[in-house]
């Protein structure tokens, strides 16, 4: 389960403390591991942050306060909530401060070290944006199916309901597609998602496309959704900047929390995307297969084709060392 966390801590605190993680610029790149190339990697615009005499480039993620001046920030819930599995508040060290970053590299050229990379440190804050009872939570699975998707749903919601203490958590049917019939979501409740990380696909059912800006926002602000969950790849962030800068535009009490969605483990920094092991797992299967069968020949040869786009972390992770 720890491979999860990663993924959605960040989006889980973004949301309770009033940021919106939804990726925008270009903060740094990575080489891919089929070809060498430089991949970019989507983050906020970046700003320069000094600390101990050292200089960090850093993304500066939007938070409700800077549109929302007079924004008031309560005591976290863990802990205090009367229905939060923690029974007694954390020790302060357990909270992340505004100003914890992780390097985004260990190892630095002369040059980049003048200015490193970082990002903020994921984790619960001492103080969030929303009173307990006020926020109303709705989430939805985009794009392709991918292994583990039932599981990061049911981690969202018992995080959200047991420990934040999020009475109402909506799940969205068929991604973006369903904000459009909204009054088809489903009310997830602790029996709904009891024992959903044992089916495949996605229980909430997804779409490819169907994204309409002023819809959903406008289904957002009718069922008086304060705090989003999408889950999905490139193009579900594209569509969660648009909801942002539009709820931004109309001055809305409203984050957009993001959980990257791919088989192919391209994303940065994280040990493993969720679904990259089972997609390994299968590959490894069939280049097995294939093995078997051109051995059994004279002259055998298997072919097997893996997909990856730029990048090619299930070939070079199914294929056994020689």
């Amino acid at each position: 389960m720890s491979r999860f966390i990663t993924l959605f801590t960040l989006a889980l605190a973004a949301c309770t403390d009033g940021f919106n993680f939804a990726p925008q610029q270009t903060l740094f790149s990575r080489p891919t591991a089929s070809s060498g190339r430089r991949e970019s990697v989507v983050a906020q615009i970046s700003r320069t942050i000094e600390t101990d005499g050292l200089a960090f480039t850093v993304e500066d993620i939007p938070h409700l306060k800077n549109w929302i001046p007079d924004l008031e920030m309560h005591d976290t819930p863990l802990g205090n909530a009367p229905d939060s599995m923690m029974k007694t508040r954390p020790d302060p060290s357990f909270f992340v401060n505004e100003d914890d970053l992780i390097a985004a590299q260990v190892a630095h050229t002369a040059q980049e070290a003048r200015s490193p990379q970082a990002f903020h440190r994921a984790g619960a804050r001492a103080k969030v944006a929303f009173e307990v009872g006020e926020a109303k939570a709705a989430i939805a699975t985009c794009g392709g199916l991918c292994p583990g998707l039932n599981t990061v749903v049911r981690e969202l919601y018992l995080c959200l309901s047991r420990q934040y203490g999020v009475k109402t958590v909506l799940g969205i049917r068929d991604g973006y597609a369903g904000f459009g019939r909204i009054d088809k979501a489903i009310e997830l409740t602790e029996e709904y998602v009891a024992d959903i990380q044992k089916q495949g696909g996605t229980v909430l059912r997804s779409s490819r496309g169907g994204h309409d800006t002023m819809v959903i926002c406008d289904a957002l602000e009718a069922q008086g959704i304060n705090m989003l969950f999408l889950v999905g790849g490139d193009g579900t962030m594209k569509g969660a900047v648009k909801i942002e800068d539009e709820m931004r535009r109309r001055g809305k009490k409203c984050v957009v929390g993001v959980v990257p969605k791919t088989i192919d483990n391209d994303v940065p920094v994280i040990d493993m995307s969720f679904g990259f092991n089972t997609a390994v797992q299968e590959a490894a299967s069939h280049i097995n297969a294939a093995y078997t069968e051109a051995a059994g020949c004279p002259n055998g040869i298997g072919v097997v084709r893996l997909m990856g786009r730029h990048s090619g972390f299930i070939a070079m992770t199914a294929v056994p060392p020689p």
